[in-house]
């Protein structure tokens, strides 16, 4: 889905998997990437043997990885940054909530979108 909000922006939203539970070592991967102007957050997780997983906020000024392993619980890493960020008192990893307030408006916008353009 492709969509363009009121400030211009175009937003594009992906999404494909290959899975097959008759392989001896399956993979189930997924990837989150959003992308701004200013950096982008890419959320990569690899369920299976082996399994890994790694957020990554890129900024202007730095780029900061955060690694975990397949026995972890999807979103641990991002409750992990979460409860560093109280302890430090400013967010460290991990997008704001004012960040996921936008997010949620522009998947209510993509969604409006979408459902507009199939009425017509």
């Amino acid at each position: 889905v492709t969509v363009e909000f009121e400030n211009g922006t175009i937003g594009l939203i992906e999404e494909s998997y290959i899975y097959t539970t008759r392989s001896k070592d399956w993979h189930k991967f997924t990837q989150v990437d959003v992308i701004g102007t200013n950096g982008a957050i890419c959320y990569l997780s690899t369920h299976g043997s082996p399994g890994v997983g790694e957020l990554r906020v890129h900024s202007p000024e730095e780029t900061i990885v955060t690694n975990y392993e397949a026995g972890e619980k999807p979103f641990a890493a991002l409750h992990r940054a979460f409860t560093e960020s109280v302890k430090r008192g400013k967010i460290v990893d991990i997008a704001s909530g004012e960040d996921g307030v936008k997010a949620i408006e522009a998947a209510g916008k993509a969604l409006n979108l979408a459902r507009r353009e199939k009425t017509m």
